[in-house]
């Protein structure tokens, strides 16, 4: 019997442990240049596309690191004990504006890779990046991969999962302590 247990414990953490590497998989970095590949670029084209992303890349980094400090700070904010509405209003304004900047970086890097881009190349560049989005033009990342509920993308560990709906290392605990008891 306690091997039995033993066994059970064994599975549920490697399930636990390989299913967790999906929830912690980075996105990975698609270069405008890689997008640019099947484009015959001109040395000054190629540089300021080279300059324009990695400047692009420093501000979304600034961008996105004040968007998730302006989101603790609310959390933060709503925790206190007599939280001011106001405070958490102005909070949320300063989140919009974050946001704001973070779509106004993407356009303007859109804008100047469709300006440094001849007319050709920009055809051949949003058929390359149709490609990248699963072959489905404007559709995202995730285009036409994988089962969806009510419209977003299902996690891992949540939705069908034979824990009901619990995350993994829930239903491990739980699984754990059912098999010490009897």
């Amino acid at each position: 019997m306690k091997t039995k247990k033993t066994y059970i414990l064994a599975a549920l953490i490697v399930v636990s442990v390989l299913g967790s590497g999906t929830a912690f998989a980075k996105r990975s970095f698609m270069s405008v240049l890689d997008k640019t590949e099947g484009i015959t670029l001109t040395e000054t084209q190629r540089e300021r596309l080279e300059t324009a992303e990695l400047e692009h890349r420093k501000q979304m980094i600034r961008l996105r690191a004040d968007l998730s400090i302006a989101r603790l700070e609310k959390h933060n904010l709503l925790k206190e004990k007599d939280f001011k509405k106001d405070a958490v209003l102005t909070q949320i304004n300063k989140i919009v504006a974050v946001e704001k900047g973070i779509q106004t970086a993407r356009l303007d890097n859109h804008d100047l890779i469709r300006k440094v881009l001849t007319d050709e190349q920009w055809k051949k560049y949003t058929e390359e990046l149709g490609k990248h989005r699963g072959g489905k033009k404007g559709k995202g990342h995730f285009a036409g991969k994988g089962p969806r509920k009510g419209g977003r993308r299902q996690m891992s560990g949540h939705g069908n999962c034979p824990f009901g709906g619990k995350g993994q290392a829930a239903a491990a605990r739980e699984a754990f302590r059912t098999s010490s008891a009897g």
